[in-house]
């Protein structure tokens, strides 16, 4: 009898917790920052509730297994976020497409600026391979965060090579501009002529930051914004103590609602559809992440497939960081998550659009 009285109250326990869980991803970090931990555990809570709803209904626990059943009802939508199937687009089209790739660059890997390594081609191998591929891609409009130009630099005039080669018009987001021809910042290109465009904040870092362009795409003008939310700097394997990582997740949830609240509040007043994309830092089970997503809508679980991981990391491979939204009458037709190329941090994601006119916006609301 104790045994199986342990064993009741252990499982209303873990209910309780997982409840817990959940609503901690409609709490705003500003509000209460321990809400932002709890939220990065979502997806562990989900598969044991899984693994308990299974033993429930073998055991014919009929409670525990409505209330289990439940719950996993509320997290169905993670799931959707988590995992996602799409078909192709096949809709006769009576408007034209453009593409938009995001892209975190790592700044294309230079190292020390302005030693004999950074004069030398075979050393820098890596980061010519990276600007080479930003070249090539044939994307309408590209926005890079982490972008690094130097113009007196055969190997790093990111820029020259760049628009030279598709044709684009820019906007480059960088400050302080420094004499000696070396700028980091973020940059949107675009095929289309850019009739306006913008700063919506920086911060002290000089990189995390947000910058828009108005991009006039045929007869309709389309505001595209570049963002690279609040960084932690949490490195891989860093010895640093644990009270300072901790002090830097919390500061970077706290910020990054900061700042998706002035993108919203921007995003709102705009009066052309938006594109937003960038380096978010948040996962898909996240207070700022819901937020956005619950304002526009997300781009990858519209048109993409499978698990889209962003991070080209080591022992943070399965994280989801780089987002693209949209405003509805865009429509998202395809999606790529380019996995194969590991020439930053991040992996470049490209989605596809089409502006939906009066007939196709109605039918798509239905």
């Amino acid at each position: 009898m104790i045994k199986t009285s342990k064993k009741s109250i252990l499982g209303y326990v873990l209910l309780l917790g997982s409840i817990t869980v959940l609503v901690s991803t409609i709490i705003p970090p500003s509000h209460f920052w321990p809400a932002y931990f709890l939220s990065l555990l979502i997806l562990p809570v989900i598969g044991v509730n899984i693994l308990l709803f299974t033993y429930y209904l073998l055991r014919t626990r009929w409670l525990k297994f409505i209330l289990t059943s439940v719950f996993l009802l509320f997290c169905y939508p993670f799931v959707l976020s988590t995992y996602v199937v799409n078909s192709a687009d096949d809709e006769e089209l009576d408007s034209y497409k453009f593409k938009v790739l995001s892209y975190n660059a790592s700044f294309f890997n230079v190292g020390p600026i302005f030693t004999k390594s950074y004069y030398s081609p075979d050393l820098q191998q890596r980061g010519i391979l990276l600007k080479d591929w930003l070249s090539k891609n044939d994307a309408d409009i590209k926005c890079i965060q982490e972008f690094y130009n130097d113009e007196n630099s055969d190997i790093f005039n990111s820029i020259e090579a760049i628009t030279k080669r598709g044709g684009y018009d820019y906007f480059f987001l960088s400050k302080p501009a420094h004499k000696n021809g070396v700028k980091r910042g973020m940059v949107i290109f675009s095929k289309f002529p850019i009739v306006n465009s913008g700063e919506l904040f920086m911060s002290n870092n000089l990189y995390n930051a947000s910058a828009y362009a108005d991009v006039v795409v045929h007869s309709d003008t389309i505001r595209i914004i570049n963002t690279h939310l609040q960084s932690m700097n949490l490195k891989e394997g860093s010895a640093s103590a644990i009270r300072d990582k901790l002090s830097r997740i919390k500061h970077g949830a706290i910020r990054r609602e900061d700042q998706l609240s002035l993108i919203t509040e921007f995003i709102n007043s705009s009066p052309y559809e938006v594109v937003l994309c960038g380096d978010f830092n948040e996962i898909p089970y996240t207070y700022s992440y819901l937020y956005i997503k619950d304002r526009i809508d997300n781009s990858f679980e519209e048109a993409g497939n499978g698990f889209g991981f962003t991070y080209n990391g080591r022992s943070l491979f399965f994280l989801r960081i780089d987002h693209q939204f949209h405003t509805k009458n865009l429509k998202p037709t395809k999606f790529i998550t380019y996995s194969d190329n590991y020439l930053s941090a991040h992996f470049p994601i490209e989605c596809e659009y089409k502006l939906l006119n009066k007939e196709q916006l109605l039918r798509a609301k239905n």
